[in-house]
Parts: C-alpha cells; structure tokens; sequence
C-alpha cells in the first residue's frame, strides 16, 4: 500500500476509513486525506474490560490482577452495571494489551469467584468497536487527527447523528475468479485460472503464470491503486473458493 505515516505532533484531516488491533497495546487506523492518499496512524490503546460483583469480592482480586501478565493496569470506578439501576456502583477496569489473553483471563477471574460472585463486560465486544466508542468516533467520520509520540488526539467534524454524510471519493472494484476445472463440479483443489479486476469499463486480467503469481500480481494491481480509497466486489458465482492472501483493507 502507498501511505505514510504521521510525523510526530502533526496533524492530518480526513475520513477515518479502517482501524485493526496490531501490535499488543496498539490500534491501527487508516485516514483517507483530503488532498488524497492514505495515512497510517498508531494509537497506543488498551482494551477495557469491566468486572462488577460486590466490593468487598472486587478487592479480593486485586493481588490476582497485580501478578497477571495479561493486566497493564486497573483501578476501580464508578459505572452503571444494570440498565435499571437507580445509581452507579463500583466496578474495576481491567486494562488488557493483548486481546489473544482476554478469553482465558475472562475464564480465571470467572473461575476464581465459582462463576457466582463477578460478572464481566466488554469481552465479547471487538477491540476496534471499544476502541470507537471510547472515542467517541465511527466508522467513516470526518476528523481532525493528531499524532503525539505514542498517542492520536482526534477531534470530531461531524456527527453520528447527520443523516447525509460528507463521503471520501470511492473507487469500486469488481474482483472476478475463475478455476481451471478438472471436472463437472468446481473443487477447493482445483487451481485459479483466470482473475479479473473490473473498474468501470477498465478490466484488468491476469491469466498466465502460476497459482502464486496470478494471486501476487492482483495485490500488486491492487496496490498501484491505493492512492484511492477502495470497494472490493467480490463475483464468487464463478470462483467457487475464497481468495486469501489480499493486502490489508485500508
């Protein structure tokens, strides 16, 4: 993908087009500029899971969350655990780097109060959703972002609320496959023939070499086209089988 990423403390306007957990303790977010291209920005960011149960079995987890490896940090607040509750009650926030430990995490601390004294929130949710609603963004804002170090400050142009939403240019593909059937039926194992990748009245075709190279050559295609913002359209009717190996949307 042709990007860049954001020198530190500057800034950069746009739509925010793709977020991902990468690293431990990092999100990923992609922006779409207005003067064109996409820039690639990290958030340090942990997830925040909730642990609710009557205090004095809240604290009782505290020298468990001290000696985890999957925890970076907690501390307790105050939150509203029931949608019928009058007022708020004590809950600990549990800071999770790595979403790959939170289900076994989530099992010990169940496990530890005999699946009775704690409930937990915010396991099941993805990481890019918790992330967009902590901050308050969603999925094609129009935001002002800055890069600071490790962190991304971002400011809101729009609402979630506006019902017309002033879109990035979208340039979308029609990614057609076809097998080299062996027999009547197409199988998983039959190898890719042919791939065309249609923009409006352009059609771009790969049809020689390799299994390998075919797929290499359509994320290189792909690439080239990166300085825009991309739908890819996938005519399965033809291909029977999935194609794996795309680059990263974004």
């Amino acid at each position: 993908m042709n990007s860049s990423s954001v020198e530190s403390t500057k800034r950069v306007e746009g739509w925010l087009i793709d977020l991902y957990p990468s690293q431990p303790g990092e999100m990923t977010l992609w922006i779409k500029r207005k003067e064109g291209g996409c820039v690639r920005l990290v958030d340090r960011w942990n997830l925040k899971v909730y642990v609710a149960g009557r205090e004095c079995d809240l604290k009782k987890l505290i020298p468990v969350l001290a000696a985890s490896k999957s925890v970076a940090g907690y501390r307790f607040e105050q939150k509203y655990v029931r949608l019928q509750d009058p007022e708020k009650s004590t809950v600990l926030e549990v800071e999770v780097p790595d979403r790959r430990r939170l289900s076994r995490f989530a099992r010990k601390i169940l496990r530890i109060g005999g699946y009775a004294k704690y409930q937990l929130f915010n396991v099941d949710i993805p990481s890019a959703q918790l992330y967009l609603y902590e901050k308050e963004l969603f999925p094609l804002a129009r935001i002002e972002a800055q890069q600071t170090g490790e962190r991304v400050k971002w400011e809101l142009k729009n609402s979630v609320g506006d019902e017309d939403y002033d879109l990035p240019p979208f340039t979308a593909l029609k990614l057609e496959v076809e097998v080299e059937g062996r027999g009547k039926l197409p199988s998983l194992r039959d190898p890719i023939g042919r791939i065309a990748l249609k923009s409006g009245e352009e059609t771009f075709v790969i049809d020689r070499g390799t299994e390998a190279e075919k797929l290499l050559g359509l994320v290189e295609h792909i690439r080239r086209l990166s300085c825009l913002s991309l739908f890819l359209l996938f005519a399965g009717e033809k291909s029977g089988r999935d194609i794996e190996g795309l680059p990263q949307s974004g």
